[in-house]
């Protein structure tokens, strides 16, 4: 079992050990992805070596819609946003489908899906920080908002997984290696530990009564 299952395992109980402040929350779905996802990791371990491309995409599928699904409560207010979210997520779902359908043994394209949900989660994340960082109410600090601490997070990761992702055929060909691993393996452990971190630390701090969300309304109206 690698690290990043092991953070995967603590923050599902730490989400499921504060389910009663977060069920009303864009966090409400954590201990349930999180639950799974650890799941999936643990089975694609078991069956390593044989084929098990569509456990991955599964695992892909359930974060395209949560991660989308805490960002649409992020950016309540935001309705042309919301609505780039439905589209760009329904997109995201419907690649998944037809690659499980017809092409799970086609890593390559798989590794483009991924690219294009990390540019995509990257660049919500991006407006929901900005939003925060240019709301009227930034005497709340930034590291006690556990909206903060899920966008970074989410940025952190996948758009190191996008340059990760990108430069693969290079580390392929090369069989580059940190610290006697792999880098295509290296890479994604340290930034799930990353995420599955801040993700622990947004559950934590989240309050029900000072939460907000997205404050700019009128920035892309």
């Amino acid at each position: 079992m690698q690290i990043a299952n092991i953070a995967e395992i603590i923050v599902c109980i730490i989400s499921a050990f504060y389910y009663q402040k977060i069920k009303n929350s864009f966090l409400k779905w954590a201990p349930f992805y999180l639950f799974f996802v650890s799941i999936g990791e643990l089975m694609a371990h078991y069956y390593a070596g044989l084929p098990n491309n569509y456990i991955y995409l599964i695992i892909t599928i359930l974060s395209i819609l949560f991660y989308n699904h805490s960002f649409y409560q992020l950016l309540q207010v935001r309705k042309k946003i919301q609505k780039l979210i439905i589209i760009l997520s329904s997109i995201l779902l419907v690649e998944s489908l037809y690659l499980i359908l017809f092409m799970a043994h086609h890593q390559s394209d798989t590794y483009y899906l991924l690219i294009a949900m990390g540019i995509e989660l990257s660049v919500i994340a991006c407006i929901y920080l900005y939003d925060i960082f240019l709301s009227d109410d930034m005497h709340v600090l930034l590291i006690k908002q556990s909206g903060f601490w899920m966008a970074a997070g989410v940025l952190l990761f996948f758009s190191g997984m996008c340059f990760t992702f990108a430069i693969s055929p290079i580390a392929l060909k090369y069989d580059l290696k940190i610290f006697d691993t792999y880098l295509l393996n290296f890479i994604p452990r340290t930034l799930s530990v990353i995420l599955y971190s801040f993700i622990a630390v947004a559950v934590i701090l989240y309050k029900p009564t000072t939460e907000k969300t997205s404050r700019l309304a009128n920035t892309f109206q």
